[in-house]
């Protein structure tokens, strides 16, 4: 495929965002970041996420969670510390982005899925 091409192509129209999903489809992830970071619409948060489901997927959980964060979806990367084991730093978000009702069911939640186990 001609993503390369295609991403300057749309840049130079103008079309920020087709040139993050030509960016995205040809995992390109610096180019598609770099290119989220000169917009300022509510638009680019659904790329944020699927940027930051790259990183969770090859657990680059550091980077993953920025995304996550940067996304607003602290629920989605409170499920990947949980499916990593990562438990410190589930609580970290979790009592960081969630109330404490949300910060308790999550815990209920997740003793009864290990007690199932």
């Amino acid at each position: 495929r001609m993503y390369e091409p295609a991403i300057n192509h749309y840049i130079e129209a103008g079309e920020s965002l087709k040139a993050v999903e030509a960016a995205i489809s040809s995992r390109q992830w610096k180019k598609a970041v770099d290119i989220l970071s000169t917009q300022d619409s509510n638009q680019v948060l659904v790329y944020y996420g699927k940027i930051a489901d790259h990183f969770a997927s090859v657990q680059e959980f550091d980077v993953a969670e920025k995304f996550y964060l940067k996304s607003n979806q602290p629920k989605a990367c409170i499920e990947m510390f949980n499916r990593a084991g990562k438990w410190d730093r589930t609580y970290k978000i979790a009592t960081s982005f969630l109330s404490k009702q949300e910060v308790s069911a999550l815990y209920a939640e997740q003793a009864k899925i290990l007690e199932q186990q």
